[in-house]
């Protein structure tokens, strides 16, 4: 390989790598974002039990403390 097919190895490598990151960004605003918003939503937080007889996992909502506009 010459140096010319390097760079363009390279330049296509950061232009792929650019555009999955925009495509991906804009995927997990629109579907997983957006609705956490609209409904107010914060977060999800994952709960634990562990005791001697029961082990028990499950996730309950965080709300926000103001509906933002």
């Amino acid at each position: 390989m010459d140096n010319y097919s390097i760079i363009v190895s390279l330049l296509l490598f950061a232009l792929g790598l650019c555009s999955g990151l925009a495509l991906s960004s804009t995927y997990i605003q629109q579907h997983y974002s957006d609705p956490m918003d609209a409904l107010g939503i914060e977060r999800f937080e994952k709960c634990e039990i562990h005791t001697t007889n029961c082990h028990s996992n499950w996730y309950e909502i965080v709300w926000k403390k103001e509906k933002q506009k």
